[in-house]
């Protein structure tokens, strides 16, 4: 279960595009249920293709992102890539939410994933955290027994009754899943806005385990920086998603080409660099 598979020289260099709802909403804000998949398989091949050189590895979700992957890249070496095996967005409320699990791992492992994603929504405060800590755990095993790497994001969120930073939250979260045995090859983990100097406390808690940053859609620039602190601190790199390609939906026709054919590109390498 190697998830160095995923990086280049030490660093994970990765894109995230297993985005659903978010997705169609950048291609339609106003009537993102009129998309239809093959408009939303269409512009993942579109932004792919572009970044082949340059990605060390991918995160993909199975109904559009895998497709797309399988137009973009026909030919030649391909990147690794993790599917994800929950189902998109939460059950419950939003207080109180829930990760549903929508694959088992040998199931992507048949589809050509090498690795397996788990998104976790989480907070220590809310009801289902034992619940979602068990899911977690139930994950970790199963990728063990389909023998893949298994990345790890939590996604944190606050309660009115029981506020906290978000640093805190992240910090929090961490300490909770370890110490239940929650044994990822990866975390994927949010930036400490409130706090940058919280992401040293970040690596102390993860220990061996590699962390990587999620942009959770910061703009660009935003995430950028975001990154040059969290790689001092101990990131060993990123899967970055709608910080690199969100303003797409804005262009169309020669704008749209420029951005997929030069600024998106620009801006990844400017992301490994940093990563190197």
């Amino acid at each position: 279960m190697n998830a160095h598979l995923f990086s280049k020289n030490g660093a994970f260099i990765m894109l995230a595009l297993d985005h659903d709802e978010s997705f169609r909403k950048i291609i339609n804000p106003t009537d993102p249920k009129s998309v239809s998949p093959e408009e939303v398989i269409n512009l993942k091949r579109d932004i792919l293709t572009p970044l082949l050189p340059h990605v060390s590895g991918l995160l993909l979700d199975s109904e559009y992102g895998l497709p797309a992957y399988n137009k973009a890249f026909q030919e030649g070496s391909k990147p690794p890539y993790l599917l994800r095996l929950e189902k998109s967005g939460y059950e419950g409320t939003a207080l109180e939410r829930y990760t549903k699990i929508a694959y088992k791992a040998q199931e992507l492992k048949e589809r050509g994933a090498q690795g397996v994603k788990l998104l976790l929504y989480f907070n220590t405060s809310s009801p289902s955290a034992q619940a979602q800590t068990k899911v977690a755990l139930d994950a970790c095993a199963d990728a063990r027994t389909a023998n893949l790497p298994i990345f790890v994001e939590i996604v944190t969120y606050d309660i009115p009754s029981a506020p906290s930073s978000r640093s805190s939250l992240i910090l929090s979260s961490l300490r909770t899943l370890t110490k239940a045995g929650v044994a990822p090859n990866v975390w994927k983990l949010e930036f400490p806005e409130d706090n940058p100097s919280a992401c040293a406390e970040i690596t102390k808690h993860a220990g061996f385990t590699p962390w990587i940053l999620l942009t959770r859609g910061v703009t660009f620039d935003v995430f950028k920086e975001q990154f040059k602190q969290g790689k001092r601190a101990g990131a060993q790199g990123f899967l970055a998603g709608r910080a690199l390609w969100q303003e797409v939906g804005k262009y169309q026709g020669e704008e749209r080409k420029r951005f997929l054919s030069e600024t998106l590109p620009s801006r990844f390498k400017e992301l490994a660099k940093l990563a190197s």
